[in-house]
């Protein structure tokens, strides 16, 4: 008895430290401040910006307005008149389903090779994680225009059918500066923050339900659908959103591998503070792609919720 409270007290007395608020606070304090001033400090000036006045050489006059978001919606015409667009809409909306596209392609890309991961020996998945994580040794931009040297003309994907005459030299898929190009350049930039989110949940995963399974005599086909992925499905969510937030505002692979024959969101915003100069519209276009990355957060967030509570009710059930 006399042992077991003298280890209680040594033990509470190591942990006061570390339950200390102002231990924690000095702690945390370093990383609240990076958020705050580095990450919060520039989104704060792009809101304030976006509801103030253009100025025609560039920069803004501190006088409030709204002209921002309303050119979004609406053109002015020579006498002063706003009118409805769809132009910006529509570059939006081709965005998003670029963004959505290359999502799905992330997912049927990264969800069978982080199935087949799961299992690999523990080396296998060591080194399976180091070629994933290789491509961000290198700069985006550098990755980028090394698939113009694939995707063009003459280029490394056609060189097979030229050499073994299955193309002729004047012939050429005309892959390079198509929204295919785009395509294949976002799954390549954005494919490994799909599968490793995958990859963690099925470590996390109960292996001895897949044995279950398997001892009821259920098919592979029943085994993943309805085993596995009901249980990486959080990862899966998180690796879609990983995916399409960043691909939403992308601006290199369009302006490279598409010369930006069809405009995106991100080469807009890219525009509007360097070419356009028109900083406020930049904002106000900015701050809407925010919104839009925001909703799908929050979706993502209630989802998840959604299911522990769906899980723990289940587990309730399952007691009674």
């Amino acid at each position: 008895m006399k042992k077991n409270m003298e280890q209680k007290k040594s033990t509470a007395v190591y942990l006061t430290p570390l339950t200390n608020p102002l231990f924690l606070w000095s702690g945390v304090f370093p990383m609240l401040f990076i958020i705050f001033v580095f990450l919060g400090g520039p989104l704060l000036i792009m809101f304030v910006v976006s509801f103030l006045t253009s100025d025609s050489d560039g920069g803004v006059h501190l006088v409030p307005s709204l002209a921002g978001y309303k050119q979004i919606f609406f053109e002015q015409d020579w006498d002063g008149k706003w009118t409805f667009s769809f132009a910006y809409p529509s570059i939006l909306l081709r965005s998003v389903v670029i963004a959505a596209a290359t999502t799905l392609l992330c997912f049927l890309a990264g969800f069978p090779v982080a199935l087949y991961m799961g299992g690999l020996s523990e080396k296998q998945k060591n080194l399976m994680l180091f070629f994933i994580t290789i491509p961000f040794w290198t700069n985006l931009l550098v990755r980028t225009y090394a698939w113009t040297n694939i995707l063009g003309r003459g280029g490394v994907l056609e060189l097979p059918f030229l050499a073994t005459g299955l193309m002729s030299t004047d012939q050429s898929f005309d892959l390079l500066y198509s929204n295919t190009a785009v395509a294949i350049g976002l799954l390549y930039s954005y494919l490994p923050l799909m599968v490793i989110p995958i990859f963690t949940s099925i470590e996390r995963m109960d292996q001895r339900l897949l044995d279950a399974a398997a001892d009821l005599y259920a098919s592979r086909r029943v085994i993943l659908t309805k085993v596995v992925l009901p249980l990486v499905k959080p990862g899966v969510i998180a690796g879609m959103v990983l995916v399409f937030v960043p691909a939403l505002g992308a601006f290199i692979a369009p302006a490279i591998l598409g010369a930006n024959k069809d405009l995106l969101w991100g080469t807009l915003v890219e525009q509007q503070f360097t070419t356009a100069r028109n900083w406020v519209f930049g904002a106000a276009i900015s701050n809407l792609l925010l919104l839009v990355a925001l909703v799908v957060v929050v979706v993502q967030i209630k989802q998840e919720r959604k299911e522990k509570t769906n899980s723990l009710l289940a587990n309730k059930q399952g007691n009674k």
